[in-house]
């Protein structure tokens, strides 16, 4: 209702992961036929109601038969989510300054292998300096290489066709317009369900200390 939009993670599934793709790449030994009837499943019955969907930094080999992230794997990205599934929605990478695919290669090879494995956006949420290598270099692939240049034209006009649709949304009064006082209140709750947790938190703290003072006593005396 606030014009939020929500996004399903972490693609193809990243529950079984033993490891955190913040820092080094989980590798998920399951076939896909099994990953197809559990952890993909939500993702088949959200395909149209997701606006975007983010791949994981997590290496499938039993389905690629190497140790690729799903992030850079156009079997992953393009044969399975885009065509199996069904999902035309916008799909993302995973944090691409993440351990688990910084690891794997340098962040101008990452973003263009996301893109050219079917991504249309490239997630990079803190160095301002990777943001410009990494545009940088999609900016020289797409010069270099014409097949890249139409997957780049693919990409524009998808993002593009979702901004349409959801300004046509906003327009018509759908939008963060009539969501904004309900977002509001929630907003409000949740800092009110905040200070109650401190409160108590403290609370518990001072009682803890008051046993303590009250033991510290006892021992003194006795």
């Amino acid at each position: 209702d606030a014009g939020v939009l929500g996004c399903g993670k972490h693609f193809p599934g990243l529950g079984e992961g033993n490891l955190d793709s913040h820092h080094e790449l989980p590798v998920i030994e399951k076939p896909l036929k099994k990953m197809w009837a559990e952890d993909i499943y939500p993702f088949r019955m959200l395909r149209t109601a997701m606006p975007f969907v983010m791949v994981s930094h997590a290496a499938y080999p039993k389905v690629t038969a190497d140790p690729t992230p799903a992030s850079l794997s156009k079997k992953w990205i393009t044969d399975i989510l885009r065509k199996k599934v069904g999902y035309n929605g916008l799909i993302a990478s995973d944090d691409l300054e993440m351990g688990a695919v910084l690891k794997f290669a340098p962040i101008e090879e990452t973003v263009v292998r996301h893109i050219r494995a079917g991504g249309d956006l490239a997630l990079i949420c803190h160095q301002e300096e990777m943001i410009a290598r990494a545009y940088e270099a999609l900016v020289r692939e797409v010069e270099r290489d014409r097949k890249f240049s139409a997957r780049v034209a693919e990409v524009v006009r998808r993002n593009q066709k979702l901004r349409q649709r959801l300004l046509g949304v906003f327009l018509k009064g759908k939008g963060p317009s009539r969501g904004a006082p309900k977002a509001e209140r929630l907003s409000r709750k949740l800092w009110e369900f905040g200070e109650e947790v401190r409160l108590a938190a403290l609370g518990r703290g001072a009682e803890h200390l008051t046993d303590d003072r009250r033991t510290a006593s006892k021992k003194e005396r006795g």
